[in-house]
């Protein structure tokens, strides 16, 4: 307990405060969208627009204000993600719902009027956007001429989602201009 911990630089704070900064800004985009005023071609216009502006020309570059924009990122790509895998499900049981509410007295309203549509929305979990806010050097305390990506390990059990890390990494890295490459023992992950 006291070895790898005791070494650790590990700002909780500010990987706090990143969480918060991404679920606001995931939960403003998700109600765009579910709002109908943000369909998921812009939402990736805008993700490849900021990125490119942003753009660090290599990791060594990783200056704070760029960190600061992480998490801005990331609820990007998670509501990219969530509306993508999905928003169709999504659109469906509003839909539906909306039709039987509007056809039905409240005598016969059915248990299924009462479903919570939002519960369909399939969303990044809490542990997946801290292992990538910390894998991506979000809390590093390096100053600006020390990559924030050397040395990064984190440990994801079974089912806390390693593919959806991998993949959110590397979709984030890609549309900053770095080349990237994933490797994995398993044909089936690699796929995925």
């Amino acid at each position: 307990k006291e070895g790898l911990r005791s070494t650790m630089n590990l700002d909780t704070s500010l990987l706090k405060g990143g969480y918060l900064a991404y679920s606001d800004r995931y939960d403003q985009l998700l109600s765009s969208w579910k709002a109908g005023e943000l369909q998921l071609q812009q939402l990736v216009l805008n993700l490849q627009t900021r990125a490119a502006a942003i753009r660090p020309q290599s990791v060594q570059a990783w200056t704070t204000e760029f960190r600061a924009a992480l998490p801005e990122f990331l609820a990007g790509l998670a509501a990219y993600y969530t509306i993508s895998k999905s928003g169709d499900s999504f659109a469906r049981l509003s839909k539906a719902g909306s039709h039987r509410r509007r056809h039905s007295t409240s005598s016969e309203a059915t248990p299924d009027a009462a479903v919570d549509t939002s519960l369909v929305l399939q969303r990044p979990h809490l542990i997946q956007i801290l292992a990538l806010l910390r894998l991506l050097g979000f809390d590093s305390q390096t100053s600006d001429q020390t990559s924030p990506l050397d040395r990064q390990l984190v440990q994801i059990r079974t089912g806390e989602g390693k593919s959806l890390i991998l993949g959110f990494a590397s979709v984030l890295l890609a549309l900053l201009g770095f080349r990237v490459r994933c490797v994995c023992y398993s044909t089936f992950l690699s796929q995925r």
